[in-house]
Order: structure tokens, then sequence, then C-alpha cells
């Protein structure tokens, strides 16, 4: 991808978590479709909490309201740093690792994830 993709991603990225930090409240205030139709909750369910929680410091409340929230919150850390490290450097080592395409056990461990993480959201009552 060229520079000044990356560049573009890494201030819309910046943008978007001041605007998160600072509208928080505002944020966590909305409620999920799909439980307000069945009255399950999602697999995601608890995530923007959890992402909030996560920005004030509190580790263990993040991962009690949503786990897989910290972990999609630190890979999307990583990658952020990531991509601006390759438009500093002018190289281009994220996108090529980011569009392979992931292995069997990888995609068998993510969706035992998702599912552990949606019968967490139902256990706890979230």
């Amino acid at each position: 991808m060229p520079r000044g993709w990356n560049i573009a991603i890494a201030l819309t990225a910046t943008l978007c978590g001041i605007f998160f930090l600072c509208h928080g409240q505002a944020i966590e205030a909305l409620r999920c479709p799909f439980k307000a139709l069945t009255g399950v909750p999602c697999v995601g369910c608890g995530g923007t909490r959890a992402a909030l929680l996560l920005a004030r410091g509190d580790l263990c409340g993040a991962l009690w309201t949503n786990p897989l929230s910290v972990v999609l919150c630190l890979w999307l850390a990583i990658s952020y740093v990531w991509i601006i490290v390759d438009a500093v450097r002018g190289r281009n080592t994220y996108w090529p690792l980011y569009r392979k395409r992931p292995s069997g056990r990888i995609v068998a461990v993510v969706v035992a994830a998702l599912l552990a993480n949606w019968i967490w959201n139902i256990v706890k009552g979230l």
C-alpha cells in the first residue's frame, strides 16, 4: 500500500480514537439491535463498554465485560503502530501480512473464540 494511504489510515484512526474517548458515554448508551430483537446478547455485546474500560485503565473490568474486545483492541493498537512505523520508514510490511489467507487452524481458533465469547455473554447475563 502506498505511503500516503498508511498516513491517511493512521490519521483517521487517531481522530476516531479521540472522538471515542471524548464521547464515550454517548456511544456507550447505544443498544445492541440483535439483543433488542432476540433478547439474547450478540458475540460483540459489551464490546464498547470493554473498550471504554480499557481506555480508562480498567483491564479487569474490560476482560470481565467482553474478553474478545480486549484482544481486538490490542490487535488494533499493534496494527496502528505498525502502519505508522511502515509509513515513517517508507516500507510495506503490514499490508502483505494482512492480506494473507489464514490457515484452517487459525480460522478454527477464531471461530472457537467467538463462540466462547458469545457463551460468556449469555452466561453472565449481559
